[in-house]
């Protein structure tokens, strides 16, 4: 399911000139999208979506590269695809032949744009209160359907409907 619409306008007011949506279209119609954010010195890929149509086109690539033209005017070093399967990463890493493996199509694509595989620590959630702190792997999953407060004392906000 797609986030809300609430969701994307907090970012865009939360990143004012780091956020960056690009559409593909082929003859009018609209293929693909792909939305960036800049931070220091690395723009990241954060979501896109493709309609599965016209793939002779290679919408997604073309989206990629107009995203890396976009990094380095801003005058980043950085383009990061995030979010390839560890243990892909972990075969690539450890001079594995990644060619021999099974990749699902999101990770034989993010491979096949070029670049190198770098692993960053993994998120984690905090919480100073010992008793929600125990409750963390049971609620977090959950978050979805948690009450108002429940956000507050995790330290999210849950957006406001649409209006």
């Amino acid at each position: 399911r797609p986030y809300p619409l609430g969701y994307y306008q907090m970012i865009w007011r939360s990143f004012p000139g780091r956020a960056h949506l690009l559409l593909a279209e082929y003859q009018g119609d609209p293929l693909a999208s792909i939305f960036l954010l800049a931070f220091g010195g690395t723009v990241s890929y954060k979501m896109g979506g493709w309609s599965g149509e016209h793939r002779d086109v290679r919408p997604n690539e073309l989206l990629h590269w107009a995203g890396m033209q976009w990094a380095r005017q801003r005058g980043c070093r950085h383009y990061d695809l995030e979010g390839l399967d560890p243990a892909v990463g972990e075969a690539i890493l450890s001079g594995r032949d990644h060619t021999t493996l099974d990749l699902p199509g999101i990770a034989h694509f993010k491979l096949g744009l070029g670049g190198d595989v770098t692993r960053f620590p993994g998120c984690y959630d905090y919480t100073g209160l010992p008793l929600l702190r125990s409750a963390l792997p049971w609620v977090a999953p959950r978050a979805e359907r948690l009450t108002p407060l429940a956000h507050r004392l995790l330290g999210r906000r849950k957006p406001r409907p649409e209006r």
